[in-house]
């Protein structure tokens, strides 16, 4: 049986291929081999995920395949995750992945929407001109945040389920005349969640529900390795140290040329 490689092993290899595919980017075989480590070393970072507390029957370890706690304060995240590692509630689910030698927040963040009918939540939080609102409020946090670069919403139903649901309720009044929200204005404000760039998943179980958020972290983890890793800015660094009588770069489509006593831009 062959040595059993640390995370810390895989991370070092990862950072060579990667350096190599730069050099190289049409190789195959190169590419094939980062995503077998990736794959391998995705499954060996530390992922804690906090859940928010007003989460009703919230997913669990068992069920998510990583351990969860409660979301802690600002100042509770920062003693434990170090200063400027400290977060605020934003949505229902937010992990934290630790690496061989440094930890990170998951950049993919979760709202969840359950209830007993599978989206009675869904469309109670965004059927109506309250709910909405709050809910948009949310995604306006979410925005500013940058520990995080998507919002994605996981609700239990299908769209099917949700397209048919009748709320039990007409404010504080029970439902006698089983009215509810038109088709077209489900079919828009699920749409309106894809044009800001908060896609939903629509699950059907809870079982898939926590499947897919488990899925969803790895794929991070793996898609997302350069910036886990550091290796854009280690680039960076690499290049900007050089010895060198002149540069020559180029920004958004500036070129620049940067001398001991001048930087010129350039046509």
């Amino acid at each position: 049986m062959g040595k059993i490689k640390t995370i810390q092993e895989y991370e070092a290899e990862i950072t060579e291929i990667h350096a190599l595919i730069i050099e190289s980017p049409s190789d195959t075989k190169l590419k094939e081999s980062l995503d077998r480590k990736l794959s391998k070393w995705a499954s060996l970072v530390e992922v804690t995920v906090f859940v928010a507390n007003n989460e009703q029957k919230p997913l669990t370890s068992d069920e998510i395949g990583y351990l969860t706690k409660p979301m802690l304060t600002e100042k509770e995240y920062e003693k434990m995750y170090g200063k400027g590692k400290g977060a605020k509630q934003v949505a229902d689910y937010q992990a934290f992945l630790t690496f061989g030698s440094r930890g990170e927040w998951c950049t993919t963040l979760v709202e969840r929407k359950g209830g007993q009918k599978g989206c009675e939540d869904f469309y109670g939080s965004l059927m109506n001109k309250e709910g909405r609102g709050r809910f948009y409020n949310e995604i306006g946090r979410y925005e500013i945040d940058s520990r995080f670069k998507r919002m994605i919403v996981l609700v239990k139903s299908t769209l099917p389920e949700l397209m048919t649901y009748v709320p039990q309720f007409c404010g504080k009044n029970r439902n006698v005349d089983h009215i509810g929200a038109c088709a077209e204005s489900r079919y828009g404000t699920v749409a309106s969640l894809y044009i800001q760039d908060v896609p939903v998943l629509f699950c059907g179980t809870r079982y898939i529900m926590a499947k897919m958020y488990h899925k969803l972290i790895q794929q991070d983890i793996i898609k997302n390795y350069a910036y886990y890793l550091e290796l854009d800015k280690k680039e960076e660094a690499k290049l900007l140290g050089e010895d060198r009588e002149t540069l020559t770069f180029e920004v958004s489509g500036i070129k620049f040329r940067v001398q001991k006593d001048a930087v010129e831009v350039l046509a």
